[in-house]
């Protein structure tokens, strides 16, 4: 300074600031011989961001039937934050609440996507999530009849939509016993080794096929498709009938 004793000392900090500075503080320390305890003096800083959104569901495991609540959690600053609510990217005009309600879900709502957007007057921030329903075994399309002559292979398809996947079995009518045991993939060395399952995933289905080589005379007749999850149990009943020459 002008007295040539004094002297004026000035300290920058610079830095990004993140919303993980939010309501820190920052204080600044000066000392010097004169000084018995340094001087300090503190600041908490205000940082402005964009909603910050997490998307979780209630009950987390979702069955057909059930009533479902999707939340939406968000940290913003300013918090004053307004929600608007998506499925499968169709706009939801009135839901404007925190949390989406759905009154007995429906299998349809499996693997469909809602999503919560979230906005303040720094930005928006949106989240999906995509939904799972659990629910019981449907054919896909009903079983049918098949003919067929006798010595020739035939194959009697059972076309099943479930989640999660069924137990599919096969049963020759008025019989207990199954034409070839199937439980998912595995199998039991009893019943007629001329009968073979095939069987594929298809979405969130199963595609069971029974084959039957060499059919003859006593293989005509019905067949009981029957398929079971922990949801439910659908039966059908395909008749193979011989032929006409």
């Amino acid at each position: 300074m002008a007295d040539g004793k004094r002297v004026t000392v000035r300290s920058r900090l610079s830095f990004t600031p993140r919303r993980s500075h939010h309501n820190s503080t920052i204080t600044c320390l000066t000392s010097n011989q004169a000084l018995s305890s340094p001087l300090s003096s503190s600041i908490r800083m205000q940082v402005f961001f964009p909603p910050e959104v997490q998307l979780f569901v209630r009950p987390q495991i979702l069955v057909e039937g059930d009533d479902a609540t999707i939340y939406c959690s968000a940290k913003a600053n300013p918090n004053e934050i307004t929600y608007r609510w998506y499925h499968n990217s169709e706009l939801l005009a009135n839901e404007t609440r925190r949390s989406f309600a759905i009154h007995q879900i429906p299998r349809a709502f499996h693997q469909d996507a809602v999503s919560c957007e979230v906005s303040n007057k720094v930005g928006t921030s949106k989240k999906t999530l995509t939904v799972h329903v659990q629910y019981g075994p449907r054919f896909r399309s009903p079983p049918r009849d098949k003919a067929a002559e006798s010595g020739k292979e035939v194959l009697l398809e059972c076309d099943v939509d479930s989640n999660p996947t069924s137990s599919i079995m096969w049963f020759r009518e008025n019989s207990k016993k199954c034409a070839i045991p199937i439980i998912l993939f595995s199998r039991s060395t009893q019943g007629d080794p001329r009968y073979e399952v095939v069987q594929d995933q298809q979405g969130e289905g199963l595609r069971n096929v029974l084959v039957i080589h060499d059919a003859d005379t006593k293989d005509f007749g019905s067949y009981n498709c029957s398929v079971v999850n922990e949801y439910g149990v659908a039966r059908k009943l395909i008749r193979l009938n011989e032929e006409s020459k």
